[in-house]
C-alpha cells in the first residue's frame, strides 16, 4: 500500500465504544476524522482537536480532566499533548497546582499494557512515573497484577450536583442555603441572566469581575490566580464561546459575578468557572440555584462542578453543596513510585444535618479550584 493511501486510511477511526448506558449500544456508528496521531507520536493540543476529543469522550461519563473546554482553557503554557494508544486517548498534562508534567488516559482497551507503555515513556522523558487522573471507568478495566499498583485519589474526584435538588433546595439539608439566598435577595434585589461570551463587552465585564475579585481577596501574587486568569481568558478563544451557558449576576444593572457552564451529552452539564466580587453571603448559592434551574428546565439532571484538588477549604465548600455523586480518579504507578501526595483533609458532614457548624474559614467554591 502506498504511503498516501495509508495516510488516508489512518485519518479515520471507528468509534464504537459506548459506556454511557445500555440503551445506546445500538446507536448509529459515526466515523470521526483523526488528527491525533498514533502512539508513540504526539501532537500539541489545538482548537481543531475539539470535535475528535468530544466525539471520543462522549462515550464515557464526563470526567472533567478530559473535557475539551477544560483541556483547552487550562493549557495555558501550550504544553498539552495528545496521542492514541490501544484505542485509548492519551493526554500529557501539567499538574494544575505544581506544573509537574504527567501522562493520563481515558479508555477501556488493554489498559494494563497502555499503562506500561506510558510509564516507560515517562521514564525516558524524565517526567513523573505516575499516571494520574485515571478515570474510574478506566481503572475498573485495569489488570491488577504485581508490578503496577492502582491507588484511589479522592482529591481529584469530580463533585456532581443534582439540578433538581438545587432547583428547589427542599428539606433540612438545604435550609442554610435557602436562608442565605433569601437574605441576598432581600438585601440586593439581584438578577441573574444569560450573557454572550462572544460579545467583547461581556468579555470585558467578565475580566473586570475577575480583576476586582483578585484585588479584594489579595490573590494577585499567587500562581494559581495567574493560571486561572489565563484559563478564563482562553474561554473567549474557543470556536463558539457563545454556545456555553454563561450567566451574569447583576445588582443595580452592574455585573458583580459570572458563571460559565457547558451543556454535555445526555443529562449532564459541567461548570467551568464562577466568581463573585466582594464577600456577599448567598451570592454564589443564588447564582448556582439559577444555573441549576435553567439546566433542569432544559433536561440536564446532573451538574459536574469538578474537583477540590485536596484543598481543605474547597473540599468543605463543595461538600456543603450536598453533591449527589462523585466521579472517581485513580493513580497507576510502579510499586516503588506509588506514593501519592499526602492525604488531603477529607470533610465528612453529618448526614442530612442542616445545622452543622464549621469554625474553619473557607472560600466559596471555584469549579476547578
Amino acid at each position: 500500500m502506498d504511503d498516501s493511501r495509508q495516510d488516508r486510511d489512518a485519518s479515520f477511526r471507528l468509534l464504537d465504544v459506548d459506556l454511557w448506558s445500555s440503551d445506546e449500544v445500538h446507536r448509529p456508528i459515526i466515523r470521526s476524522r483523526v488528527t491525533i496521531p498514533e502512539f508513540p507520536q504526539f501532537k500539541r493540543l489545538e482548537i481543531t482537536d475539539q470535535f475528535e476529543i468530544e466525539h471520543w469522550v462522549r462515550n464515557f461519563l464526563p470526567y472533567s480532566d478530559f473535557n475539551f473546554v477544560s483541556l483547552w482553557c487550562w493549557n495555558t503554557k501550550d504544553t498539552c499533548e495528545l496521542s492514541w494508544l490501544n484505542d485509548n486517548l492519551v493526554v500529557l498534562f501539567n499538574d494544575y497546582l505544581s506544573g509537574e508534567q504527567f501522562f493520563s488516559f481515558i479508555g477501556v482497551t488493554d489498559v494494563r499494557r497502555t499503562a506500561e507503555l506510558l510509564l516507560d515513556l515517562a521514564s525516558r522523558r524524565n517526567i513523573v512515573q505516575q499516571l494520574r487522573l485515571i478515570p474510574e471507568v478506566t481503572a475498573v478495566a485495569f489488570d491488577d497484577r504485581p508490578g503496577l499498583v492502582l491507588v484511589p485519589t479522592p482529591e481529584h474526584a469530580d463533585y456532581v450536583l443534582s439540578t433538581s435538588d438545587w432547583s428547589v433546595l427542599h428539606g433540612k439539608p438545604f435550609r442554610n442555603k435557602r436562608n442565605e439566598i433569601r437574605g441576598f435577595e432581600r438585601d440586593h434585589a439581584p438578577e441573574c441572566r444569560e450573557i454572550n461570551l462572544a460579545d467583547s463587552h461581556i468579555q470585558s465585564a467578565v475580566n473586570a469581575v475577575y480583576g476586582e475579585w483578585i484585588v479584594q481577596r489579595e490573590q494577585a501574587a499567587k500562581t494559581e490566580t495567574i493560571l486561572e486568569s489565563q484559563a478564563i481568558g482562553r474561554v473567549f478563544s474557543l470556536y463558539r464561546p457563545q454556545d456555553l451557558l454563561a450567566l451574569g449576576l447583576f445588582v443595580e444593572d452592574r455585573m458583580i459575578g459570572f458563571s460559565i457552564n457547558e451543556r454535555l451529552k445526555a443529562n449532564y452539564s459541567m461548570g467551568h468557572f464562577w466568581k463573585v466580587v466582594g464577600s456577599v453571603p448567598g451570592a454564589y448559592a443564588y447564582m448556582l440555584r439559577h444555573t441549576c434551574r435553567q439546566l433542569a428546565a432544559e433536561g440536564f439532571e446532573l451538574h459536574n462542578i469538578q474537583q477540590d484538588l485536596g484543598d481543605p477549604g474547597l473540599a468543605i465548600s463543595k461538600k456543603l453543596l450536598r453533591p449527589d455523586r462523585y466521579l472517581g480518579r485513580y493513580l497507576i504507578a510502579p510499586e516503588e513510585n506509588a506514593k501519592p501526595a499526602p492525604d488531603p483533609i477529607r470533610i465528612e458532614l453529618p448526614d442530612r444535618s442542616p445545622d452543622f457548624q464549621i469554625s474553619v474559614r473557607y472560600e466559596e467554591p471555584s469549579y476547578v479550584g
